[in-house]
């Protein structure tokens, strides 16, 4: 079945996401072992914490966007970087995309710990959660009159990642995880 005659608009997986979803399905597979046999927590040592990482565990900021610590997590940040990613990839090309997604995830990180400073308590930041805004925004800037599908709704872009956004910032701040 052709899904572009249907009105459906599947992007075709781009090189760069899929080494980047391979990435962090694989260690998000690693983290869930790790944290069932033998009881350790890499995120702890991965994710971004503004503790270690002004201690000079300055290789966090390189290592938290690949930390998955929950399945829907993976799963959602997987689907928008398949979706719109590999849209962007296509339209930027993969020197200036991938150059987005360094800027994005370090921008994020290094805000997160400026934001972080302020507050009583070190939490730990994990997940391309700093990519995924990041790509959400670019879309709805790029399209925003293109029309998605938000379940059986037809919604204009810009909506839809705004309600995407929403919804994890929902997410973050309000789940025993986040």
């Amino acid at each position: 079945m052709n899904y572009q005659q249907r009105g459906i608009h599947l992007p075709q997986l781009s090189l760069i996401n899929k080494y980047l979803i391979g990435t962090i399905v694989s260690v998000f597979l690693i983290y869930s072992i790790f944290r069932l046999s033998s009881n350790v927590y890499i995120s702890q040592y991965l994710g971004l914490s503004g503790g270690l990482f002004f201690s000079g565990h300055i290789y966090q900021l390189l290592t938290y966007p690949f930390i998955g610590t929950g399945l829907f997590e993976v799963l959602f940040d997987c689907l928008i970087l398949w979706f719109i990613g590999s849209e962007l990839e296509q339209l930027w090309g993969s020197y200036r995309y991938v150059k987005f997604l360094v800027i994005s995830f370090l921008g994020g990180g290094l805000l997160f710990l400026g934001i972080n400073s302020f507050l009583p308590a070190w939490t730990i930041l994990t997940g391309p959660g700093g990519i995924t805004y990041a790509l959400l925004l670019a879309y709805s800037i790029l399209f925003p009159t293109r029309t998605l599908f938000l379940l059986f709704f037809p919604i204009k872009a810009k909506w839809f990642c705004l309600i995407l956004i929403a919804m994890q910032f929902y997410m973050g701040i309000f789940t025993p995880a986040g």
